[in-house]
């Protein structure tokens, strides 16, 4: 079987008497793009925080290529965020700087990319979400929600990265412009040899994004599978997950 590219061993974490994740156990394998699915404060986005080193778990092991991150060095760390990307929920962009600047934000500060280079660049990935590559000289603080969340997705596609984390890309969007966002992740990853690893609440983005779909319950993940085997199954966490979706899902079938 082939080795998983990240693994968490049993991980747990409690924010003072509140336990956000018990037991914790999750594979990612190379090329897979997974959704971790669960209710709002759930600890879907702890996850992702404890794999890039935002928080620290109280025990348990995050590996990656089967190395535990708590022994990498500074070089191997490094190594390990020049070919990862993360789009935060918040889209987090740096609004005293343009839209090209935050677009090729890596390239600019650690590679010193000429400007010609970081507009050619920048415009390209800008027509790649869907968005005009004329804004590229625009504030990001100029910008509407959904443009913002475009604009955070064109930053996480900008160096090609072997691992791409999305962290409730839809969140707070209108449903088209959700879906429109839905299918340019699943075009980004389906055009590169990316694993993708995306936090949501929503499972028709499931629908469109995942290979395998995990359910994040009571600390832990409860069900996974595909979205086909998540219609068929008669376990009580998926069906119960599933019940508001009835309409959306019987019109799959």
């Amino acid at each position: 079987m082939n080795t998983p590219l990240i693994s968490f061993k049993n991980v747990n974490l409690a924010f003072n008497d509140n336990i956000v994740l018990k037991d914790f156990n999750l594979d990612v394998f190379k090329g897979e793009s997974v959704v971790i699915l669960g209710e709002s404060g759930s600890g879907k986005s702890v996850c992702v925080k404890l794999l890039m080193k935002l928080l620290s778990q109280d025990s348990g092991d995050i590996l990656i290529n089967n190395r535990n991150i708590k022994k990498f060095n500074r070089k191997q760390w490094l190594e390990f965020l020049k070919d990862t990307s993360m789009s935060f929920q918040s889209s987090a962009l740096f609004d005293s700087i343009s839209v090209a600047e935050n677009i090729m934000f890596r390239n600019i500060y650690l590679n010193n990319m000429p400007p010609k280079i970081v507009s050619k660049n920048a415009r390209r990935i800008l027509k790649e979400v869907h968005l005009d590559p004329n804004i590229e000289n625009n504030m990001t603080s100029t910008l509407s929600g959904g443009m913002r969340k475009r604009v955070g997705l064109a930053r996480a596609f900008a160096d090609n990265p072997k691992l791409m984390i999305f962290d409730e890309p839809t969140s707070g969007l209108d449903s088209a412009t959700a879906q429109t966002i839905n299918k340019l992740i699943k075009k980004a990853t389906d055009n590169r040899e990316t694993t993708t690893i995306t936090i949501s609440h929503d499972l028709t983005s499931a629908l469109v994004i995942a290979d395998r779909i995990c359910i994040l319950h009571n600390g832990k993940i409860s069900w996974q599978g595909s979205f086909k085997q998540l219609l068929n199954s008669k376990s009580s966490v998926p069906l119960a997950f599933m019940k508001p979706y009835h309409d959306m899902i019987k019109s799959k079938l």
